[in-house]
């Protein structure tokens, strides 16, 4: 499966095997916030810049098309614009799902309606690490 859209140069997302829902490279797990005053944690910007790019609501920088992992305006823009087109806060922040789902303030609803939209089209699919990242930039 190809980490971006078909027309584009493809990065492949591997093949889950034997993974938890808590495993860094699963692409709906998240460890912390991404957005302005986010935790920002490479890992996870890697992730939202690639369901971001599957929805049509970011476009990597780059001649690759592929995600770097650092965070950026046009990454902040792309979240307010999925959440405004899904019916959420545009607030630009995507926040994890607390364990007990989507909480009474909006925690995770975010990532739970990108888990909607995506699930099943990234079903079995991990999400690439930094070391990929920067290798496929070498």
């Amino acid at each position: 499966m190809s980490l971006l859209t078909e027309d584009r140069e493809p990065f492949r997302l591997s093949p889950m095997q034997g993974m938890s829902d808590q495993d860094e490279t699963d692409l709906f797990s998240f460890s912390g916030s991404v957005g302005p005053n986010g935790d920002n944690r490479r890992e996870d910007v890697i992730k939202v810049q690639t369901l971001l790019a599957r929805t049509g609501d970011f476009d990597p920088d780059g001649i690759f098309k592929v995600p770097t992992g650092w965070p950026s305006n046009d990454l902040y823009r792309g979240i307010k614009k999925f959440q405004k087109r899904h019916g959420k806060q545009p607030d630009g922040t995507l926040l994890p799902i607390p364990a007990g789902g989507v909480d009474q303030y909006g925690a995770g609803e975010t990532l739970e309606a990108l888990r909607g939209v995506l699930d099943e089209q990234l079903a079995g699919q991990k999400a690439p690490t930094p070391k990929q990242v920067d290798a496929h930039y070498e």
